[in-house]
């Protein structure tokens, strides 16, 4: 991996955990020849895992940011990007050959190394467990609310049309700009829902009271009602659209055998309803283990680690571990398929069942 970053040279010595014949670096470039500072701090492009090429690829790294050669391999500040030019220009040389692919720089396979260096990250244990009570808490409670407004929507009563338009509202708008107007209303100082609970007395402005968004727990819960709040149309009109394919002969004919409303509804409505049931369940439960809007635009995933899922935490390692959060994104993968499988596993029973 190859960036720049001011001051990291002194935090990779400090923190004793590379040794040099894992990185290594040269200045960035300038007009003048190579740059030993810009604004006052030190600034490196640094190669990790240079697997004892380090002077090679120093070599490497000082040839390509040179001012002719920079248009042309560096189009992005502080990496250095595979491109089929910086293969064919460099390809015949035997210093940088080695080094050289069609597509860019390689310096060997990592392995399995990625995977072992996420599944012993000590952040990964309570980030997968955070994932579980997002997806399960969200889930549970998107369905429950959902099929209580399903029956409601499938009885009739004035403006019952719209009402159900009115449903759609949330859906409509962009999951983002939901999230966003949700962090707004819950800032500290003058958010919405605080100025309303300080007007009684019940926080104070910029106190731990009213950031809700600065504590794990509240944020977890707040980011929960979001997350309910644009799942529960999409869920309704699913369970909706079950309701109304049951055909009212059935409820006829149960009433004529003197079944009772909660009898009725426990075994003929659920039975019949298993199928969009079903269907709502599995498309919520991916969606809410993918997402990322939400819980990026209300915490960015913090204070640190505190907030994150698997998929805010893959998104996350990007920034400085790619590797690591490559192997998190395969991860990530297993677990749909998993989902899916169990899914398909349910909907045979299903099948089973209603024969």
């Amino acid at each position: 991996m190859v960036g720049g970053q001011p001051a990291l040279i002194p935090l990779i010595q400090q923190s004793g955990v590379l040794t040099p014949s894992d990185y290594t670096t040269a200045n960035f470039p300038g007009r003048g020849g190579p740059l030993g500072s810009t604004l006052g701090v030190h600034d490196d492009i640094v190669a990790f895992n240079a697997g004892g090429h380090q002077a090679a690829i120093k070599k490497f790294l000082d040839f390509v940011y040179q001012d002719r050669y920079q248009l042309q391999f560096a189009s992005e500040y502080g990496l250095l990007p595979a491109t089929q030019s910086a293969a064919t220009a460099m390809s015949g040389n035997p210093m940088f050959s080695a080094f050289l692919t069609p597509i860019g720089v390689t310096i060997g396979s990592a392995g399995a190394q990625n995977y072992t260096t996420l599944f012993h990250d000590p952040n990964l244990p309570g980030i997968l467990v955070r994932t579980v009570v997002w997806v399960a808490a969200v889930v549970a409670i998107t369905m429950v609310l959902s099929l209580g407004l399903a029956q409601l929507f499938n009885q009739r009563f004035p403006g019952r049309r719209v009402a159900r338009w009115a449903l759609i509202a949330p859906w409509a708008a962009s999951v983002m700009m939901t999230a966003l107007i949700f962090r707004w209303m819950l800032q500290p100082d003058n958010g919405v829902i605080n100025v309303f609970l300080h007007q009684r007395g019940l926080v104070q402005f910029n106190s731990n009271e009213s950031s809700w968004l600065g504590r794990p727990d509240s944020a977890l819960a707040w980011m929960i009602g979001v997350a309910v709040f644009v799942s529960l149309p999409f869920t309704t009109y699913t369970l909706l659209a079950g309701l109304q394919a049951i055909p009212g002969d059935v409820y006829e004919a149960a009433r004529v055998d003197g079944a009772s409303r909660w009898s009725s509804y426990r075994s003929i409505t659920l039975p019949l309803l298993r199928p969009a049931f079903l269907v709502a369940l599995l498309i919520n439960v991916m969606n809410v283990f993918n997402s990322f809007p939400i819980i990026w635009e209300m915490t960015r995933g913090g204070r640190g680690y505190a907030t994150n899922t698997t998929t805010v935490f893959m998104y996350n390692l990007k920034e400085s571990f790619i590797g690591e959060a490559a192997a998190m994104s395969v991860v990530n993968f297993t677990l749909v398929v998993v989902i899916v499988l169990f899914f398909l596993r349910a909907s045979r029973w299903s099948r089973r069942e209603a024969r």
